[in-house]
């Protein structure tokens, strides 16, 4: 007709190709041989993206470079996500009001952690029981750290005790004053 529309289970199409049903839709591509079936995004400037389907069962959305495998793994620059998400050949970015990255460990008994950052602070803490996550190190505006605070007063400031061999401390302008605390062999 004049409006170059095909419906399929509509009169009224509104797309160039419009198909509906009361239940599921199913749009079935087949190749005849073992090559890949692809839906591609033209338009009058040329190709611009498409889906496609290989005949190993990965999915890709071309001129993105993301990549679904039939393992159920994603990648992003990568076409052998190893993992369940892989990013080859980039950086990644987490961005919102207080990005976070969490690690759930789905063995019982194990706990999880989060890293995430809040306005000037960085924190990476612990989910403790079943109550709520514990700080147990964050940085803030000044470069200071805090284990076991999250208010430190200095460089690095440590709410608790601190066990090793050797701790040593050494002035910076190099005239010899230094502590070191530490086992003493005779």
């Amino acid at each position: 007709g004049s409006t170059s529309r095909v419906g399929i289970g509509t009169s009224s199409p509104s797309y160039p190709l419009d198909v509906a049903s009361t239940g599921s839709t199913t749009l079935r591509l087949t190749s005849a041989g073992t090559g890949a079936v692809a839906m591609r995004y033209e338009n009058a400037s040329g190709w611009k993206s498409g889906i496609v389907v290989d005949n190993n069962g990965t999915y890709r959305v071309d001129a993105t470079n993301i990549y679904l495998n039939p393992t159920n793994n994603v990648g992003i620059g990568t076409a052998s996500p190893g993992h369940k998400l892989s990013i080859s050949g980039g950086n990644a970015q987490i961005s919102h009001t207080e990005p976070t990255l969490f690690f759930n460990d789905t063995t019982t008994g194990h706990d999880d952690w989060k890293i995430y950052a809040d306005w000037d602070k960085f924190y990476i803490q612990q989910y403790v029981g079943d109550s709520s996550y514990s700080t147990r190190l964050m940085s803030d505006a000044s470069g200071n750290i805090g284990i076991g605070t999250t208010s430190p007063a200095s460089l690095l400031h440590v709410a608790g005790t601190v066990q090793g061999e050797t701790i040593k401390a050494h002035h910076a302008d190099g005239d010899g004053a230094s502590l070191s605390i530490g086992r003493i062999d005779n």
